[in-house]
């Protein structure tokens, strides 16, 4: 009987000391997919998803919330955002780079109404390979551009990083980098930053323990209900799910909190695209920021334009791109890359800003060097007029160029602009003025042109 007993009491042991080695591997395989920077490590549970669609299928016009693992332990999110539709799409320590490298796999196929996104928090943890507050907003901004020029109509909502209990000494950077990127959601079209970051401190800024789990980092119960209750007013009112649903607000040392709200109206149209003999216009790509930062980053562009900037950084590829995007959202500018027909290869923009109320546009372009003095620009430029008198029915497009830069004149008088005005002095860049020359054409100019060849 007793060997029977010791024989049970050693395979409990066994048992025992197997489980514990189980749970040592899966803890040390979590840190060491936390500490990589390689989306890949990921790749196992983006397969997950996917054939979990596989088998259940996913819901029609639904939000997807996407990001890391306070996403992902959101149990109760479907019951919580009723009667909106849901898709839970976190995934253990995921940076913003794991996100935005897998947005074609667990965005994308949804075609959703909207993106809630809770990510960031894993950049910033105190490890030597962290990000700054700066290259956490870049990357969510980044991000942002990708879902955009896939899915024009969706709305983007991000939660800002929670302070935590057990990362106190990196919540001044973590703050930093939600402020940018809440100035860069107030600037933005179809963006919106939900900032209830302040309702999770006391009247001491410390930490509310109540809305922590016990790890320190995670939000209990009570934080997954607050952050239900603020992102589902906001999800309610911007989409229009419930035209009498009540808003539901929370309160913080006795006022109320109110997330800010905008007209968010956008262009549903698809971005046109254009062709002639060489060349293709269509709209800028996250892909084109290496060859934007190489040829934009040109001294001499800088030296012939006014408005991109030397040294040329990654961030100003970034923010064009965004702001192209915006501006093509609200039909106040539209800004294409102008590719190679050959290989659709980068090599330049073209464009017009666009004042509505005057019916009016004003033209500008650059070209890379190394395509200089081949007709390029004039081949573009010609495109991006008829496209402006035809299809935006302006009635005038200018464009200026610095005298300095007579080359440019010349492509606009092959394309049957005028030359209209001289402009001493007009503009200031790096501390000095410059004099500009005016050219223009107007609609009935533009269809002369056309009968008379």
């Amino acid at each position: 009987m007793k060997k029977k007993w010791l024989k049970i009491i050693v395979g409990i042991v066994l048992v025992l000391l197997a489980s514990a080695g189980w749970l040592a591997s899966f803890v040390h395989n979590e840190f060491a997919k936390l500490e990589s920077d390689d989306p890949v490590v990921w790749e196992s549970v983006i397969r997950e998803f996917e054939q979990e669609d596989k088998i259940n299928g996913s819901p029609k016009k639904a939000v997807v919330f996407a990001g890391s693992s306070s996403i992902r332990f959101w149990w109760t999110l479907k019951e919580d955002m009723a009667p909106i539709p849901v898709i839970r799409r976190g995934f253990g320590g995921a940076k913003l780079r794991d996100v935005i490298h897998y947005t074609d796999r667990i965005i994308f196929p949804y075609r959703p109404r909207a993106v809630v996104l809770f990510a960031g928090t894993n950049d910033i943890t105190g490890r030597p390979n962290d990000k700054t507050a700066w290259q956490v907003a870049r990357d969510f901004s980044e991000l942002v551009v990708k879902i955009q020029q896939e899915m024009p109509w969706v709305a983007v909502y991000y939660i800002p990083i929670t302070p935590s209990v057990a990362r106190p000494e990196v919540w001044p950077e973590a703050n930093r980098a939600n402020r940018l990127i809440r100035k860069y959601a107030q600037s933005s079209t179809n963006v919106t930053f939900i900032d209830c970051t302040s309702l999770f401190l006391d009247d001491t800024g410390k930490v509310k323990d109540d809305l922590i789990w016990w790890d320190g980092v995670h939000l209990s119960k009570k934080g997954y209900r607050l952050w239900a209750s603020v992102i589902r007013a906001r999800l309610m009112e911007d989409l229009g799910y419930s035209a009498h649903e009540k808003e539901t607000s929370c309160s913080d040392k006795g006022k109320s909190v109110r997330l800010d709200t905008r007209s968010k109206q956008s262009n549903m149209n698809p971005f046109p695209e254009m062709t002639s003999a060489r060349l293709i216009l269509g709209q800028l790509q996250a892909r084109d920021i290496p060859r934007i930062i190489q040829y934009a980053g040109n001294r001499r562009i800088a030296d012939m334009t006014l408005n991109i900037p030397h040294p040329y950084e990654e961030k100003d590829a970034i923010f064009w791109i965004n702001a192209s995007n915006q501006g093509f959202a609200n039909n106040t500018q539209i800004n294409f890359r102008i590719g190679l027909k050959e290989n659709n290869e980068f090599m330049g923009g073209v464009g017009l800003r666009i004042e509505s109320q005057f019916d009016r546009g004003e033209l500008g372009y650059w070209i890379a060097e190394p395509f200089w003095n081949r007709g390029f620009a004039t081949e573009a430029v010609s495109m991006v007029l008829k496209y402006g008198f035809e299809t935006q029915e302006l009635n005038k497009i200018f464009a200026t160029h610095l005298v300095d830069n007579p080359a440019s004149g010349k492509v606009m008088l092959k394309n049957g602009m005028i030359r209209e005005a001289d402009l001493v002095e007009h503009l200031k860049k790096d501390g000095k003025y410059f004099s500009l020359v005016q050219y223009r054409l107007t609609k009935t100019e533009y269809k002369q042109r056309m009968v008379t060849g």
